[in-house]
C-alpha cells in the first residue's frame, strides 16, 4: 500500500497515515504509528548486528513483521492485524509494504528476516570460524576425520 519510504521522522506522518488507511477501524493487534515501525527497524538493525553482518553489507536485508493476537481463549475468531515489510538500504531502513492480515487467539508475533546470498555467506562463515575442518576419510566414507 505504500511506495518505498525511508523510515525517518521526516516521514512519520506519511507512514502513520498509510498505516491508518490499511488498519481502518481496527485499533488492537495492529501496527498503528511511525514509532512502532521505527522500533521494528531498530530491532532489525540489532538482529543484523548480532548476526555479525558488517554495516556495509546489510543492504538488501528484508524484515516482515506482524503483531501477535489476542491472549484470551474466549476470543474465538480472528482479528484484523497489520503486516509490514521493511528493507535495509545502504544506510537506512525503508518501509516497502503494509498489508492487512488476520491474527488468531494465542498467535505470537511473527518476524521473518530474509538475507541476501552474500549476507548468508557472512553469517555461515562467522558461525563456522569456531570449527576446524580436518578433512575427509575416503577409506571409511565417514565424512569428517576425527583425527584418528
Amino acid at each position: 500500500m505504500i511506495m518505498k519510504t525511508k523510515i525517518a521522522s521526516i516521514n512519520s506522518e506519511k507512514i502513520t497515515d498509510a498505516l491508518r488507511a490499511v488498519n481502518g477501524r481496527a485499533s488492537k493487534y495492529v501496527i498503528d504509528d511511525f514509532a512502532y515501525v521505527n522500533a521494528i527497524a531498530e530491532d532489525a538493525e540489532k538482529d543484523l548486528a548480532k548476526a555479525t553482518i558488517p554495516k556495509a553489507d546489510r543492504s538488501g536485508a528484508r524484515v516482515s513483521y506482524a503483531p501477535g493476537g489476542p491472549r484470551a481463549k474466549s476470543y474465538g475468531y480472528s482479528a484484523k492485524s497489520t503486516k509490514v515489510t521493511i528493507e535495509r538500504g545502504s544506510r537506512d531502513w525503508f518501509l516497502v509494504a503494509i498489508t492487512s492480515s488476520d491474527v488468531y487467539p494465542g498467535q505470537n508475533e511473527r518476524t521473518t528476516i530474509s538475507v541476501t546470498n552474500k549476507q548468508r555467506a557472512i553469517i555461515a562463515g562467522n558461525a563456522l570460524r569456531a570449527f576446524t575442518y580436518k578433512g575427509y576419510r575416503a577409506d571409511h566414507g565417514l565424512g569428517f576425520n576425527d583425527g584418528t
